[in-house]
């Protein structure tokens, strides 16, 4: 394993996929009072702490899945679910794994500096998208689309994921990589 690890996927000219990379959501996104991608602060970008929640082949994640949430204050929090192995297919659509308004609620009650999923935050057949309304809403920005989580310890590693500055808009594509600390 090398020093560093690239979470992102690349962004194809081609590409078809409604979302075309990995991607951080902004506050903007939910509520055009908040923080747009410009107006998202650093420190909860750059050089956070990770803490990885392995959770390979789960549909919803749940609080009782995340654990105690106590060792998730200030951390990016990643959740690894193994879907981005589908990523440019068309199983990635459908089906994909989120997080439970439980999850959600202790991950805000945490007061994580920001969520990641190699999926989508929210179940994408419902209307409702509490990941976003919580999450957004309590001005914790979401990573998107994430890959290679599997390649990370649970903690150790520090996240650097950087958009452009741009100001009015509530996602845009990120690079996003993990920094592994010496053992």
């Amino acid at each position: 394993m090398g020093r560093y690890v690239d979470l992102s996927h690349r962004i194809s000219g081609g590409d078809t996929e409604p979302w075309p990379a990995t991607q951080v959501v902004a506050p903007f996104q939910h509520d055009p009072n908040r923080a747009d991608i410009a107006a998202l602060p650093p420190e909860r970008l750059v050089d956070v702490p990770v803490e990885i929640v392995h959770m390979v082949g789960a549909v919803v994640v749940t609080a009782a899945e995340l654990g105690p949430p106590d060792r998730f204050w200030g951390r990016a929090v990643l959740v690894h679910t193994g879907w981005s192995r589908d990523w440019g297919t068309a199983a990635y659509q459908t089906g994909a794994p989120y997080l439970a308004t439980s999850a959600i609620e202790a991950l805000v009650d945490a007061n994580v500096a920001v969520v990641g999923i190699d999926s989508y935050a929210d179940d994408v057949a419902a209307t409702a998208r509490p990941a976003h309304e919580r999450l957004l809403g309590n001005d914790v920005p979401i990573l998107e689309h994430l890959t290679n989580l599997g390649r990370l310890p649970i903690v150790g590693a520090r996240l650097f994921a950087l958009p452009a500055p741009t100001v009015g808009i509530g996602s845009a594509p990120v690079r996003a990589v993990a920094v592994l600390q010496p053992v």
